[in-house]
This record gives structure tokens, C-alpha cells and sequence, in this order.
């Protein structure tokens, strides 16, 4: 959570977006070029005004007086914050107060044996079924879910939702930008077409040379 934001003045701020992703902690918040016009949106609800300061459009922020049962029914499990917030228990540390409000990025009506993140943006969980697994990652284009082994729908809504069959199951998700997907398709097709290319001066038909033979 950040307060205001200057282009010129220090600002009182937690830390600068996206540079919790060094600690290896997952930030709801960051550089608007990089979050989904989605999760803008989300942002907004959670804010009750425009996540970015007016010094910068191109920042979106948890500000002080943020919805909390908003960001915890996003996930959130803890806030860092450069003051305490109302009401909350926290305790002071080097990054301000951090205070717990109890969310969790997975939950389910299902029994949930084992969780494994193998890296960013790829999920694994040993789960008995029937039920639904729910995981709060915004349900954009490119993530992929698989229940043992076979393709699986995430579901429509905000967050993924994945339904598990009765009995012990292994439920995959993982996450691939469609553009890198359409990137990587164009640049086969370029090597092709250069491979192609080298192949039919190298062995293709040789004109033939005009001059006469005898000529130097």
C-alpha cells in the first residue's frame, strides 16, 4: 500500500511498483503496462477511485483507505503499509507495518492434499474431488489447466475455477503469454523460409555463362 506519489519529492511510499517481485513476493499492484486492463478494473473496485496518482498514470497503487474485504477476497493475505491501518493488528518492520487480513490465492470445495508452485506462472496440486479448486489468478487468455493429464476448462468467471472429478486427482496449471506463442510460430516460419532459401542456391539450377568459352 502507497501513499502519494511525486515525480520530483520522495515519495511515502512502501516500495516502488513491482520491486517485491525481488523478494519473491507476489504484488497485487505495479506499472499499469504490465497488469491486464482486467486487473485495472479490479484495482479501481478495490480503491473506490483510480488506482494510479495523479503525479503518474502509468502506476496503479493500493491506497490508504482501500476496501479490505475487497483485497482479501482478491487473495491478499498480507498488506505492507506506511502507516497502520485502522482497526487491524500489524507489527512495524523495515518496509512499515505489515498486517495479516486472512486472504488465500487458493481455496476449494475439494480436498487439497499438496500445492506445488514450480515456477512463476505454473501451479500443481494433488487434490480428492468432487469439487471445485479455485485460484485466485486473473482468468486471462493463456493460462491452461489440465486434471490428469486431459485439458481442462478454467472456468469464466474472474478467477480460475477448475472442476475436479470424484477421487485423487492431479490438477496442472500454467500460464503462456499468446503473443510469445505467436512470436515463437513467426520466427519458425522465418527460419523455414531462410533454411528454404539457402537450400535452393546451393543446389538449385546454375545459369549458365554467356561468354564463349575460349574467352579470359
Amino acid at each position: 500500500m502507497n501513499e502519494a506519489w511525486e515525480l520530483v519529492v520522495a515519495a511515502p511510499a512502501t516500495m516502488p511498483p513491482n520491486t517485491a517481485s525481488w523478494f519473491r513476493v507476489r504484488d497485487i499492484a505495479g506499472y499499469d503496462s504490465l497488469l491486464h486492463r482486467d486487473t485495472v478494473e479490479m484495482l479501481r473496485e478495490i480503491n473506490g477511485q483510480d488506482p494510479a496518482p495523479p503525479a503518474n498514470g502509468n502506476i496503479m497503487f493500493v491506497k490508504p483507505g482501500a476496501d479490505v474485504a475487497r483485497l482479501r477476497d482478491a487473495g491478499v493475505s498480507m498488506v505492507f503499509s506506511p502507516n497502520q491501518l485502522p482497526g487491524l493488528e500489524g507489527r512495524r518492520t523495515e518496509l512499515g507495518w505489515m498486517t495479516p487480513i486472512g486472504g488465500t490465492v487458493v481455496e476449494a470445495t475439494c480436498e487439497v492434499r499438496d500445492t506445488f508452485n514450480t515456477r512463476a506462472g505454473a501451479w500443481g496440486f494433488k487434490v480428492i474431488g468432487p469439487g471445485t479448486l479455485t485460484v485466485r489468478e486473473r482468468n486471462i487468455p493463456g493460462w491452461r489447466a489440465t486434471v490428469d493429464y486431459k485439458p481442462a476448462s478454467t472456468g469464466d468467471g474472474r478467477w480460475i475455477e477448475i472442476e475436479v472429478p470424484e477421487g485423487a486427482s492431479e490438477v496442472s496449471l500454467s500460464f503462456v503469454s499468446p503473443g510469445y506463442e505467436a512470436g515463437l510460430r513467426l520466427a519458425l516460419v522465418g527460419f523455414l523460409l531462410l533454411a528454404a532459401s539457402l537450400v535452393a542456391g546451393r543446389f538449385g539450377p546454375r545459369l549458365s555463362d554467356p561468354r564463349p568459352a575460349d574467352a579470359p
